[in-house]
């Protein structure tokens, strides 16, 4: 139920950036064949799991999903 939820808005919103929260995240996104279409036209990337904040890393955390933001808005004004 939630993949055909998360499957139509993928479709509806038509993302040109795709940011996974962590290996899992990535490694599942990539084994759901349904998305393949839409991963194989988007950017795709991953980034680090919001849980390591809990270990000291927020600022780090901060940082490297801010990098991935801004290169996700600076491809799509290109």
């Amino acid at each position: 139920k939630h993949l055909n939820i998360f499957l139509k808005e993928v479709e509806l919103l038509r993302p040109s950036t795709i940011l996974a929260l962590g290996w899992d995240a990535y490694h599942l996104l990539w084994q759901t064949p349904e998305l393949s279409s839409i991963l194989n036209r988007a950017w795709f990337d991953r980034v680090w799991h919001f849980g390591t904040v809990r270990h000291g890393m927020r600022a780090e955390f901060q940082a490297r999903l801010r990098r991935a933001i801004i290169a996700a808005r600076n491809r799509d004004s290109q």
